[in-house]
């Protein structure tokens, strides 16, 4: 497991092919430049208000108003 400090989770990154979330886009606080990371697993833990936000800023063309707003 990685941490990364100073680092804000942006939203998910949704795959279409495999119908499953595959990574998180991360703007780094410090440089403000936009990092993508992926993952086999990801948890969406950033408190009820937080996950919604990232939530809905994960829009894709199958969820186009966001993951899990249907």
């Amino acid at each position: 497991m990685t941490l990364r400090p100073h680092s804000i989770v942006h939203s998910i990154i949704y795959d279409e092919q495999k119908g499953k979330a595959v990574g998180v886009r991360v703007l780094d606080a410090e440089t403000k430049q936009e990092v993508e990371f992926f993952a086999k697993i990801i948890f969406l833990n950033a408190s009820a208000l937080g996950s919604t936000h990232i939530l809905l800023n994960s829009i894709s063309s199958r969820f186009p108003n966001g993951l899990g707003n249907g």
